[in-house]
């Protein structure tokens, strides 16, 4: 046998070695293809949600007033809040032992998602029905509680039901879902406004309609898909209580920092002062679309994703998502400057509230971006002391501002407390991952010709 060539195994070695890497990178611009695409899909339908919302904050507050606004915010505040408590991250646990370990079925993941959504979905308002010591003493209070509580099945089933269908891909019904109880509510807003209908009953029956209609309309549709009519496994419940407690622990306190100013306002001021507020806070968030597109599609995505490959796609969407988002601030600030006085002149005060809030807003994208990558990871628990630091700081924060300044004071803590979480993500998951801080927030100049790529559906070295 003649001798191989002097240097043949080094050279094949090195072309094994760049063919490797070539497909390592092409693999993963394929996923980043699918991000782009999926969050575009999401994007896209949250534009309608955007509206929705939009549309429903001007139609309450037109129809309403400021008491009636403060009436449906609050119970749209207790419901949500209700639902953040009640879901105890079974979406997220079951995306991650689906994609990430393949421990389930679909009709097992469906059986998860289903059953204890609407046991746990049912433990609020039993609580409230059954306490006699408890938030049913508050008389001004008990008829929004109680039928914000009656809702929270239907919150918490649309809720975790769409994260069947993330989990297993199927971006569309995914949308309808998530969709759903805000458009309709706001169709039937525009039904109220048409027939010149302002009587705060019909707003409420309104909401209740918009709320509980497709979570029935789900629970038939997954029927005919899957039999659901099965309890899942004990082994695979108890494997995802146990990744969706940790997950849930960390979503519970963001919540708490997100909403710790509204409970004290409604606390401290009037509901007059509460419906304003709510109508800053409401637009605001509004930018919250596009992270929150982007790190509901990141989830799947990082679960079946390696370390390398996850570093690379999140940092790049996540310097995307500050950077639209800050955009979009602006855009934001100067409309609601320009149209609030001429159609809401009731609602003046919430102008200085909004510019107030955008830069914490806009700032909060990182900590909605990251926090799905490290449940993608499978270490929801990193998640827990950036919220927790927030929520101290947003709680002891307010309760000295609020009653010196109002809501401006309010608005100035939570924008700084934003500010507080972000930065600690940021030191957590740089110290993770080995990115810097600078590589997760501000663009490079490759950026924009990779994005671009990536909607073509091309290949672009970053």
């Amino acid at each position: 046998m003649a001798a191989a060539p002097r240097g043949w195994f080094p050279v094949e070695s090195s072309r094994n070695s760049m063919t490797a890497a070539l497909e390592t990178a092409s693999w993963a611009e394929r996923k980043s293809h699918s991000i782009v695409m999926d969050s575009s899909s999401v994007l896209a339908a949250q534009v309608f949600t955007l509206l929705a919302g939009v549309l429903s904050n001007f139609l309450i507050a037109s129809l309403g007033g400021p008491y009636g606004k403060g009436i449906i915010y609050t119970m749209q505040l207790f419901s949500s809040a209700a639902l953040v408590m009640a879901n105890f991250g079974l979406g997220p646990a079951a995306v991650f032992l689906f994609r990430h370990e393949e421990k389930c079925s679909v009709e097992e993941m469906a059986n998860v998602l289903l059953w204890p959504s609407l046991l746990l979905g049912c433990v609020p308002v039993l609580m409230l029905g059954l306490s006699r010591t408890g938030p049913m003493h508050l008389s001004g209070w008990s008829g929004p509680l109680l039928l914000a509580f009656a809702a929270v099945p239907a919150y918490t089933l649309v809720w975790n039901l769409s994260y069947f269908y993330l989990a297993t891909g199927e971006i569309i019904p995914y949308n309808l879902l998530r969709a759903s109880q805000s458009c309709l509510f706001a169709v039937l807003l525009c039904g109220l406004r048409f027939s010149h209908v302002t009587e705060l009953r019909w707003l409420t029956a309104s909401w209740i309609a918009g709320v509980c209609l497709p979570a029935v309309f789900a629970l038939f549709v997954l029927a005919g898909t899957v039999n659901v009519w099965k309890f899942p496994r004990a082994r695979f419940l108890q494997q995802a209580f146990s990744f969706g407690w940790r997950s849930h622990f960390g979503a519970v306190l963001q919540y708490m920092q997100h909403r710790t100013d509204v409970v004290l306002i409604m606390w401290l001021l009037s509901v007059r002062d509460l419906g304003v507020y709510s109508l800053a806070i409401g637009i605001v968030e509004l930018l919250w679309y596009v992270p929150q597109a982007v790190s509901q599609v990141l989830l799947p995505h990082i679960a079946d994703s390696t370390e390398a490959d996850a570093n690379r796609i999140t940092s790049a969407f996540c310097r995307a998502s500050i950077a639209v988002t800050a955009l979009l601030s602006v855009t934001l600030a100067t409309l609601s400057t320009l149209v609030i006085p001429r159609l809401l002149p009731g609602f003046r005060e919430a102008i200085p509230v909004i510019w107030i809030l955008l830069p914490g807003t806009v700032i909060a994208s990182i900590f909605k971006v990251l926090a799905s990558d490290l449940n993608g990871r499978g270490q929801p628990f990193k998640t827990v002391l950036p919220a927790v630091a927030a929520l101290g700081f947003s709680l002891l924060g307010c309760w000295w501002a609020i009653p010196r300044f109002g809501m401006t004071g309010a608005a100035t803590v939570t924008s700084l407390s934003y500010f507080l979480n972000a930065g600690l993500y940021l030191h957590r998951y740089s110290r993770l991952s080995d990115i810097s801080v600078r590589s997760l927030v501000l663009l490079k100049t490759s950026d924009l010709a990779w994005y671009r790529g990536l909607l073509l559906g091309r290949r672009v070295d970053s």
